[in-house]
């Protein structure tokens, strides 16, 4: 059975053809959650996360599209999500609210387009981190009925322990233990300068094997804590696809090594489908239903919103737009001034003025008294970059009065 109408959840790949029980199961699980999400607050529900994920499809998936990787978790292109029939089937209500918030969020901040040439691991981390700081806060501030970690997702892990853990000072993890990348104090933090903070333990730690970079070793010896016949041998698990060095996995889309015992986030990160006027709209969308409904917007998402709806203009953008208007504006003359090399006529000779693009000019007055530092002086000097290479204009020093005979030009 692939398709039943009016199922919230589907399974276009037939992933239980063989057991159409518990795709029914499935199917009630998730129809039940959505009917809990258009409630308010008070009563567990979530208006915007209800108006930001029902009407996507929701479909069942047992391996990543495109990259024919193994998923165990689940997952949001934006488009639909997606689920490993396994784990949805072991969620209780108020976990399943909970990973489809946490989807939700990834594809709201726009998480698949960043930091792609990051280590992939750490990346996966540091927008867990932030994602789930905005679920916790946004769950406190409602006061919304539920549990939000333990359980199946596992308890948080923050990123101090998480830090402690790869300076190898303390064993945060046990073996087959869920933990989920989730604290608080994170709230407000973006993703790239989590992810830095974690990259400057991750560099120097002494579990880090040299040559697949998975946290294999012993912090105390330096070797691995259990080598295994995972050594590129007949009887490797792995199918032969694990380090050298240390035994373990190999991930063959990025090669690197994760058979570590480290956690893996609750959900695959995949590529969006989505271009950012697109999520833009969606979210304007979901914030408008959510309000018709009585509900509230999470303050991290109203906060975007209102960057959208009213941008705040930066001194650059001010002047980037007048450079292009009045470029634009005056658009392309003949200058008699200049005239193009070859003439039209022999006898007599007969020239075409030259044609030209105008060019901007612009006055910029730089204060050098006593008060601007050094630092100060170069900060308001790079600030000029923004008129780009096709305008003129002068650079005057002011202290207490202006210093004319000091005018730098500037072509």
């Amino acid at each position: 059975m692939k398709y039943q109408i009016g199922a919230r959840l589907t399974d276009p790949n037939g992933c239980l053809d063989d057991d159409p029980g518990l795709l029914a199961k499935l199917q009630t699980q998730v129809s039940n959650c959505m009917t809990r999400l258009f409630q308010k607050p008070d009563r567990g529900g979530n208006p915007f996360l209800f108006a930001l994920t029902c009407p996507r499809p929701h479909e069942l998936l047992t391996e990543i599209p495109g990259l024919g990787m193994p998923f165990t978790t689940a997952a949001t292109d934006g488009q639909k999500y997606y689920w490993f029939p396994e784990f949805l089937a072991k969620l209780n209500a108020d976990e399943l609210a909970t990973v489809m918030q946490h989807e939700g969020y990834h594809t709201t901040f726009f998480h698949p387009e960043r930091m792609k040439s990051a280590n992939p691991r750490v990346r996966n981390w540091a927008m867990d981190y932030v994602v789930n700081a905005c679920i916790w806060v946004d769950h406190e501030t409602t006061q919304r009925k539920g549990q939000l970690w333990g359980g199946n997702l596992g308890d948080p892990i923050s990123l101090k322990d998480l830090c402690d853990h790869i300076d190898g000072t303390t064993e945060a993890f046990k073996k087959g233990e869920p933990r989920i990348f989730a604290d608080k104090s994170l709230h407000g933090r973006s993703p790239e300068s989590i992810y830095d903070e974690i990259m400057k333990h991750w560099e120097k730690s002494p579990r880090k094997c040299k040559k697949c970079g998975a946290l294999s070793l012993d912090p105390k010896t330096g070797k691995p804590k259990k080598p295994g016949p995972c050594q590129n041998r007949p009887g490797c698990k792995h199918g032969g696809m694990c380090c050298p060095g240390c035994g373990s996995e190999i991930n063959p889309q990025s090669g690197d090594g994760y058979g570590d015992g480290m956690p893996f986030p609750m959900d695959a990160h995949i590529a969006g489908k989505l271009s950012k006027q697109e999520v833009q709209s969606d979210v304007m969308r979901a914030a408008q239903q959510a309000q018709q409904m009585r509900g509230t917007v999470p303050s991290d998402i109203e906060d975007y919103l209102g960057e959208l709806i009213k941008p705040t203009l930066k001194f650059t953008d001010i002047v980037r737009s007048a450079c292009l208007k009045k470029t634009h504006d005056a658009g392309m003359k003949n200058d008699w001034k200049r005239f193009r090399r070859r003439y039209i006529s022999a006898s007599p000779r007969q020239y075409l003025p030259k044609r030209h693009s105008h060019k901007p000019r612009w006055l910029a007055m730089i204060d050098t008294s006593g008060s601007m530092s050094q630092d100060d002086l170069t900060y308001g000097i790079s600030q000029l970059k923004v008129l780009g290479n096709h305008t003129e204009g002068y650079i005057v020093p002011c202290d207490a009065t202006v210093d004319w005979a000091a005018v730098t030009p500037i072509k």
